[in-house]
């Protein structure tokens, strides 16, 4: 059991993908900290090479520092359209100045972003 969740964070064109095995529940409550004290929390977790493989991985988020972009989903809060898009509102006053969104497709939305091949290798 676990609640395994890849976190990464995207500069230069360059990525480092963070995992946790105990915190993708806690995805949509640990963004409400705001970018500055979010990815200093994500950067102390384990560093992997590798995504967490489906149907492992139940949570995911996606930081572009340069073009101040976060993507994410999860699978335990935000099930429900009407909670995420009330959600949505308050989180982008955290991250102000920042484009926010939730993931639909999940890791299919995702791989797009990093340029890689995650789905069809599951």
């Amino acid at each position: 059991m676990g609640q395994r969740g890849n976190y990464i964070i995207q500069s230069a064109g360059q990525f480092k993908i963070f995992y946790t095995h105990w915190r993708a529940n806690l995805i949509a409550h640990d963004l409400l900290q705001g970018p500055k004290k979010y990815l200093a929390f994500v950067r102390q977790f384990e560093q992997r090479k590798e995504l967490v493989n489906d149907p492992w991985i139940e949570g995911c988020v996606w930081v572009d520092l340069d073009a101040k972009t976060l993507l994410f989903w999860e699978i335990e809060q935000l099930l429900e359209y009407s909670v995420r898009e009330a959600y949505l509102k308050i989180l982008q006053d955290k991250w102000k100045g920042w484009k926010v969104s939730f993931a639909e497709k999940e890791m299919y939305d995702i791989e797009k972003l990093l340029g890689i091949d995650y789905t069809s290798c599951q």
